[in-house]
């Protein structure tokens, strides 16, 4: 068998793999009478291709169609706008021009496909070419009705906001992409007014030093040299290559008081306020996660010393020896919403979020095969919710401070006042951890940020909240903490949604 054909074969027999997946997939939504947007693009396209009078009042409406980033459409959106404007069966055609660049799709993963582009000019016919200039590069097609005209392709490929220098290294980076491009595309050129432009490159020792300097850089163009606070007006975007640049760079800007936007829900999550709302969250889901509560601790919000938190942990582990001495249950509040115990110590199914988790927090077991349970290891989160009196002390020692007791009642009243909530709307929750936390009171009141950017972050995590709760056939917060743990898995994260 020639090679590209067996390629081709092993390419198809790991496309019927997914069969099962899709065909599932498909019965769900069946089931749930829900549709997605490739269902959507779909259904639109076959009703305009199935009933005429659907395209002639949408093309009513119009008498010019211009689509950008046709790269990013699909083979069913093509359909789709192919009926709607050009079917002739839809009464007279309109004028479409579409324009798009073939590095630039990032689509593919719902369908799109840059080789629109490529199908366009013979999709979009002319069957009138009396427009067609007699320099255009038209090609005649003969059809059942007659000749129609194929449009020219007319490249953009003059930049107007770059400058000479900057051109030459977009064209050499770009150069692998467009040999492999099943769409031509020519080099990029300057526009008759620019400049020859500068391209500067640094080799740093570490990721801090390389946001130091970027700041740096930004810093100069953006403050107004005969001005100690007075700005240019000059924006700019940083372009970084891995999600784990953000921090260091957003922290470098804010150091130097330029506001700062983090585009991307996983980006958003790497902000100090957003993951100490975050935090929260987790610490009132699933009492077992120490990581979470460890930020708390250690965070502006409680500012734990080493001494204390080593106080914070002998206490949970007498805890447990009292308990299990005892025989007793873990603290009110600690086995789920309603206080008692569901199937494999998991809270029972009032308090369940629908992904085995108790959505008010609990004590928990896990199994341990083999018929046994073997409990969790002792949790900081129920140490937090009954603290010893002031003056406990731990077989060796260890104590808690009066000042960190404080601390500790503040933050035990701030974990069950969101606790008490969590059967609220999901954005209300999230708002409310944020306020618990005296997050929008910290953030108003920085020297790194100017007043009216103060709460970009947090109103970007409250928007993507939002989004998910009104996407979501069950917006749990557990549901909503895996969605951030899928967002903060990829490594591009995921753009949220727009704010209006």
């Amino acid at each position: 068998m020639p090679a590209p054909v067996k390629e081709l074969v092993e390419h198809v027999r790991a496309q019927r793999q997914v069969i099962p997946l899709l065909e599932a997939y498909a019965a769900a939504k069946g089931a749930a009478e829900s549709i997605d947007f490739a269902d959507q693009m779909a259904l639109a396209a076959t009703l305009a291709e199935l009933d005429p009078g659907v395209a002639a009042a949408e093309r009513s409406r119009y008498s010019v169609v211009l689509l950008d980033e046709f790269q990013d459409t699909s083979e069913a959106q093509m359909r789709l706008l192919h009926a709607v404007f050009a079917d002739p069966r839809g009464g007279i055609t309109r004028p479409v021009t579409a324009v798009g660049d073939p590095h630039q799709s990032i689509y593919g993963w719902r369908g799109a496909s840059a080789t629109t582009l490529a199908a366009f000019p013979q999709r979009f016919t002319v069957p009138d070419a009396a427009w067609v200039s007699a320099d255009a590069e038209a090609a005649a097609r003969p059809t059942g009705d007659g000749v129609a005209v194929i449009p020219p392709v007319l490249p953009l490929s003059t930049s107007w906001r770059n400058d000479a220098a900057i051109l030459t290294v977009a064209n050499t980076t770009a150069a692998p992409l467009s040999a492999a491009s099943p769409v031509p595309v020519q080099e990029l050129r300057p526009s008759p007014v620019a400049g020859a432009g500068t391209v500067e490159a640094a080799r740093t020792a570490t990721a801090w030093e390389e946001a130091d300097l970027v700041a740096d850089w930004i810093a100069d163009q953006w403050w107004d040299a005969g001005s100690a606070r007075r700005t240019t007006g000059v924006t700019a975007a940083v372009l970084c290559r891995r999600r784990a640049q953000f921090a260091a760079v957003a922290d470098a800007l804010g150091a130097r008081g330029i506001p700062v936007e983090v585009v991307g829900l996983g980006g958003l999550l790497t902000r100090p306020e957003v993951s100490d709302v975050v935090s929260l969250l987790r610490v009132v889901h699933d009492p077992s996660r120490g990581d979470a509560l460890m930020r708390l601790l250690t965070g502006s919000f409680v500012r734990l010393g080493a001494a204390d938190l080593d106080g914070l942990g002998a206490w949970s582990r007498e805890m447990r020896s009292r308990r299990d001495a005892a025989d007793v249950p873990p603290p009110d509040g600690q086995d789920g919403q309603d206080g008692h115990a569901g199937q494999d110590g998991h809270a029972g199914q009032d308090g369940d979020d629908g992904h085995g988790h108790p959505e008010g927090g609990g004590h928990l077991e896990r199994d341990g095969g083999e018929g046994e349970d073997v409990e969790e290891e002792p949790s900081l989160v129920e140490a937090v919710d009954a603290l010893p009196e002031i003056d406990w002390v731990g077989r060796q020692g260890q104590r808690l401070s009066p000042t960190a007791h404080r601390r500790l009642t503040r933050l035990a009243e701030a974990i069950a006042t969101v606790r008490s909530a969590v059967g609220h709307p999901l954005p209300e929750l999230v708002v409310l951890a944020e306020r618990t936390l005296g997050l929008d009171v910290e953030v108003a009141a920085s020297v790194d940020t100017l007043p009216e950017t103060a709460r970009l972050q947090l109103d970007a995590f409250a928007d993507a909240a939002a989004s998910f709760a009104y996407g979501a056939d069950r917006p749990t917060l557990g549901g909503f903490l895996d969605w951030l743990d899928a967002a903060r898995d990829e490594e591009r994260g995921w753009t949220r949604p727009p704010r209006t």
